[in-house]
């Protein structure tokens, strides 16, 4: 079975594919494609880390950054607090950037309507 573990394993192929895609699925807007996709890759780690499978940090990283950029264009708090939830279940620290694009929709979260400037 695949998993999304460090080096050049097939799941971690698709996960980088997945958080490509999720990239562009934002950039144009297509935040219903965006959503498809994350539930589904976000069902795929949770189960890997509920069998006790480790989640490579970097792909890891890619992936919370793009939750939390779904958090701000769908207005639904969930991805980024699922993006939390793998960190703490998978007892890895996420990277400062990680951090602070989580931190920008929790802030975004709290004064309304969330809006959140580009990070890149």
């Amino acid at each position: 079975e695949d998993t999304l573990t460090g080096g050049d394993s097939p799941g971690t192929s698709s996960l980088a594919l997945l958080v490509e895609a999720l990239d562009r699925a934002l950039a144009i807007g297509r935040v219903g494609d965006a959503q498809r996709l994350v539930r589904r890759t976000s069902e795929q780690i949770d189960q890997l880390v509920a069998m006790g499978g480790s989640v490579d940090a970097a792909l890891l990283a890619a992936l919370a950054v793009q939750a939390a950029e779904l958090t701000a264009a769908s207005h639904d708090p969930c991805w980024a607090l699922w993006a939390l939830d793998v960190y703490r279940d998978t007892g890895q620290v996420p990277p400062v950037d990680v951090v602070e694009r989580l931190a920008a929709v929790g802030t975004a979260t709290a004064q309304g309507p969330l809006v959140l400037r580009e990070a890149r």
